[in-house]
């Protein structure tokens, strides 16, 4: 009898140590499972916030490219999307943005972009400078609601894709040097041998 009831005793502890650990095992399941559901839902608006961002930079380069081209590069310079006069515009520094009881910072930042010199694509390292073309590297932080920090990024290219062109039929405004051109105009880079004047409208060689 002493025997059988040992037997029953320790078959008893055995049980209630499976039903521990697979009750921690579940538990632990569980939370891991919560866990990764929390981090999804958070997740969705950063997304959501970095494609608005993309789209935005879009609609600004697509306006006029210069409002790309003309700001500075690197990640030091940071920007982010806003709406003037029922536009989209830039504006420096980053942006808070809550949602769901979570607040969100985005902004993004130009990066120079490069093309093979074989292949004309576009080249993480080496290859030539294209100045029609412009790295926008988007990133999004948050704290999630279990105390973490999370971040979420994406990379696009953007280019310049509508040009005016503009004809020059008079060169009278003669040499203004280098600059990009925003309008129709006279001038010309440089009058070194070139007579502009004596023909209205025409430029010659001179000789030294």
């Amino acid at each position: 009898m002493k025997s059988s009831k040992g037997q029953i005793l320790v078959e008893i502890i055995l049980v209630s140590l499976i039903v521990i650990f697979v009750s921690l095992s579940v538990t632990q399941i569980i939370s891991s499972s919560l866990k990764g559901v929390s981090k999804s839902m958070s997740q969705s608006p950063a997304v959501f916030l970095s494609r608005e961002v993309a789209e935005a930079v879009r609609a600004v380069s697509k306006e006029d490219w210069h409002n790309i081209s003309n700001l500075a590069t690197s990640s030091a310079n940071k920007y982010f999307p806003g709406i003037t006069g029922g536009k989209w515009v830039t504006n420096g520094g980053t942006e808070n943005v809550s949602l769901n009881s979570i607040t969100y910072s985005r902004y993004f930042f130009i990066d120079d972009a490069y093309r093979s010199t074989s292949t004309g694509d576009i080249a993480a390292s080496g290859g030539y400078y294209d100045p029609s073309t412009a790295k926008i590297n988007i990133i999004v932080n948050w704290t999630d609601k279990d105390g973490a920090g999370q971040n979420f990024s994406q990379v696009l290219y953007i280019g310049r894709n509508l040009n005016n062109t503009y004809a020059q039929t008079d060169w009278s405004g003669g040499s203004a040097g280098e600059a990009v051109v925003t309008g129709a105009t006279t001038t010309f880079a440089t009058s070194s041998n070139i007579d502009y004047s004596t023909t209205t409208g025409s430029i010659q060689l001179t000789g030294q």
